[in-house]
């Protein structure tokens, strides 16, 4: 009895080497490899979950309020009002606390030499973070100046504030395939941009001819402050108003363009409409053609988005205003309005706390509550206006 049950067991043994170990190893192998690789991805998953855990939990608490900005004397003066300006909008703010501000910085620098979204995240951060009076912008600064080239010395500062915004959603956008916060693309684009339909009118077949349409998307919206105009009668008082939104959206009124009803090239009537809105909305009261600030120009602390587009039935939302940018280059003296010399214009921030709904003033020496709002409405002193969308 023993011997057959040795015998059985060496033909067991046997079979085992030479058929049956190969074929079950066979069958076994990938599902042992699966379920390897489902350890260990499941294991970087928690790692990495953890990992972005952590630096949320270790990041610093949230100030109430901004720090302000070490002024700079080589650096072009519209640059920190315009950071502070920026800093006090939520959504720019959160550039530096969100999700995937890691991973972006990462992405970026293995693929371009030079990138805004880095210098500027950690400005943000320092801003809202710091116990500290002031923080240094000068890393920002300097790669504005790299970025923008002759353009960063420009007096506009729309130009700037809409260099800052392209810069930054087009870096956002290079990241996009790394990003787990779905929000994170959008976060420019959704909060910032402007939808506008240019209209050319041709007068070949009539007044009444339907214009042609295109659509533009922009980050920051010129209003022009023009001397008074002989035809529209707009400025005749030598003062404009929301009411004249859509004249003043036009540089110039007659453009030579082809037509594309008529297929000529000759002189057409534009027009812009307003056709749809962000969450903010910034304004560039740009006086190129009021150098002197003849014009007074009437802005409101609220209006509703059917105040400035006529083009078709919409959500009428309302926005307030939430930030002014001025200098004193138009002064009082003797009761009468100066001109003040270049050397002495300084330049201003008001911003609205979304922490408090108090208003800041922000100059280059300290930050102070508003008192009296009133302070925050120039007429000719205004150069940047934002307004923000008033949830429901």
């Amino acid at each position: 009895m023993e011997k057959y049950k040795n015998d059985i067991k060496d033909e067991i043994n046997k079979r085992w080497e030479n058929e049956l170990k190969q074929k079950f190893n066979k069958m076994m192998e990938p599902k042992l490899k699966k379920a390897y690789d489902d350890f260990h991805n499941n294991l970087d998953l928690i790692t990495n979950s953890t990992i972005e855990k952590l630096e949320i939990d270790l990041l610093p608490e949230k100030n109430r309020l901004s720090a302000n900005l070490v002024p700079n004397k080589e650096s072009n003066k519209l640059i920190n009002p315009i950071l502070i300006c920026l800093s006090n909008i939520d959504a720019f703010r959160n550039l530096g606390f969100i999700r995937d501000k890691n991973a972006i910085i990462k992405n970026l620098s293995e693929k371009i030499n030079n990138n805004l979204f880095t210098p500027i995240s950690k400005l943000m951060l320092k801003l809202w973070t710091t116990k500290e009076g002031k923080c240094d912008p000068k890393e920002v600064d300097n790669k504005l100046k790299v970025l923008m080239k002759e353009d960063y010395r420009g007096e506009d500062p729309g130009v700037i504030i809409n260099f800052i915004l392209n810069k930054l959603n087009e870096e956002i956008y290079m990241s996009q395939d790394i990003l787990k916060d779905k929000n994170t693309k959008g976060i420019i684009e959704n909060n910032f941009f402007i939808s506008a339909i240019m209209t050319y009118t041709c007068d070949s077949f009539g007044k009444d001819s339907e214009p042609n349409k295109i659509k533009e998307k922009e980050k920051v919206l010129n209003l022009y402050i023009n001397e008074p105009d002989n035809i529209t009668g707009i400025g005749r008082l030598n003062q404009t108003s929301f009411n004249d939104f859509s004249f003043m959206l036009i540089k110039d009124f007659d453009v030579k363009k082809r037509c594309e009803i008529c297929q000529r090239t000759h002189m057409l009537r534009a027009g812009k409409i307003i056709d749809d809105l962000g969450n903010y909305l910034i304004l560039n009261l740009n006086r190129e053609n009021d150098k002197e600030r003849n014009m007074n120009f009437n802005y409101p602390t609220k209006f509703n988005f059917k105040d400035i587009s006529k083009e078709k039935e919409k959500e009428n939302s309302t926005y307030e205003l939430v930030s002014v940018i001025m200098d004193n280059k138009i002064g009082i003296a003797d009761g009468e309005e100066v001109m003040v010399e270049d050397e002495k214009i300084e330049i201003k921030t008001y911003s609205k706390n979304f922490n408090d709904n108090r208003w800041y003033l922000y100059t280059e020496k300290k930050i102070s509550a508003v008192q009296n709002e009133s302070e925050i409405i120039s007429k000719k002193n205004a150069l940047i206006l934002i307004y923000r969308k008033l949830k429901n």
